[in-house]
């Protein structure tokens, strides 16, 4: 019981770090698309720009990335893909509460809404096993009959379904109007295949001793005494007194464990927050310079391993609390354990304590 906590508690602790260098790698390699995908929109060369951004957002996904995605594909024609990616980044930022970039994002999608072209698919006959495309891609039949927003330029619609000919057409959607094409199946001719009788052979049936089935008897059942569980407490010359202090440590751990986090996430806010007084954000817009990108970025990372760690410390904290209060007790003595907030001039975390 003891080795098994014990375990579980340092492959927690590890596992925090671990996670936060992994995320710190690709963080970079992030960065690095996010310049270069602004260096090309700057060259003009807007498709391999957008390509950037979307492997960088792929990679680390941030709020400002997906803006400067939204206005790559607004730039690039793709306006029914640059309007969704703004609306994609008023729901990151929302989630976020990071009100200010979320309205932007909303305005800025707004904006792009009377210029949307509007493709509306209808099918005469929805025979069973319908299947419309789209430039190659699925169409949600949920949406047939209504006007889907979608990138101006022309489209390829496929609709296929068994029994039926393959239907295909192409139109050409200009920005600010909607479009109807009606798909139209006809059936197949159907093809009648003779199929010639076959005789068979019954091969299920044993040799007449035992019906053909199998006669090895079942396996023994499991020996149950090897699930005998030993506690080791009850052979302790004080019943308990291990695992509370194997609880308070435990607690311990995970008090230094959210302190540190609370320490960080207060760092992280006063970067992010640096980042709009410096300069290096607009308050407006909310895109940033590359220093601001790379602060504010910074901050969430921090921030995420803020969370982690916190999330482990309260873990630790609470499977401490568990250990102490149900250890066997072979004394009158009064035992007790104890978790209270603390609050100091910079920080706040939890004290963890109790009596042996």
């Amino acid at each position: 019981m003891k080795l098994a906590v014990t375990i579980c508690l340092a492959a927690a602790l590890v596992a925090a770090p671990t996670a936060a260098r992994a995320q710190d790698a690709k963080k970079g390699a992030a960065e690095l698309l996010f310049k270069d995908g602004q260096q090309l929109l700057a060259d003009g060369k807007t498709a391999e720009a957008c390509g950037k951004f979307e492997e960088s957002q792929r990679l680390d996904p941030a709020i400002g990335t997906l803006l400067n995605l939204a206005r790559c594909y607004e730039l690039d024609g793709r306006l029914a893909t640059a309007w969704q990616t703004y609306l994609a980044a008023e729901k990151m930022a929302r989630v976020g509460k990071d009100k200010k970039r979320a309205n932007a994002a909303k305005d800025l999608a707004g904006k792009l809404e009377g210029r949307l072209p509007k493709l509306i698919i209808s099918v005469t006959d929805r025979p069973a096993g319908l299947a419309v495309q789209d430039g190659g891609v699925a169409f949600d039949l949920g949406l047939l009959d209504l006007p889907v927003p979608v990138d101006p330029g022309p489209h390829r619609i496929e609709a296929t379904a068994p029994g039926y000919q393959p239907f295909t057409t192409e139109v050409d959607l200009p920005e600010g109007q909607a479009v109807t094409v009606t798909v139209s199946l006809s059936k197949a001719a159907e093809v009648k295949v003779k199929v010639e009788p076959t005789l068979t052979t019954d091969t299920t049936k044993g040799d007449g001793k035992d019906g053909g089935k199998d006669a090895r008897p079942p396996p023994p059942p499991p020996d149950d005494d090897d699930d005998e569980i030993i506690d080791d407490d009850a052979t302790a010359g004080s019943p308990g007194r291990g695992r509370r202090i194997l609880g308070l440590s435990v607690g311990a751990a995970g008090v230094v464990a959210f302190g540190a986090a609370t320490y960080l996430g207060l760092a992280a806010k006063g970067d992010y927050d640096g980042a709009f007084d410096d300069g290096h954000c607009n308050n407006d817009t909310l895109v940033c310079d590359p220093t601001g990108q790379q602060i504010t970025d910074d901050a969430r990372g921090k921030a995420n391993v803020a969370t982690i760690i916190g999330g482990v410390g309260l873990a630790a904290a609470a499977a401490g609390l568990v250990l102490y209060l149900t250890a066997p007790s072979g004394s009158d003595v009064a035992e007790h354990a104890y978790v209270v907030p603390v609050v100091g001039g910079d920080a706040i975390g939890i004290a963890f304590g109790g009596r042996l």
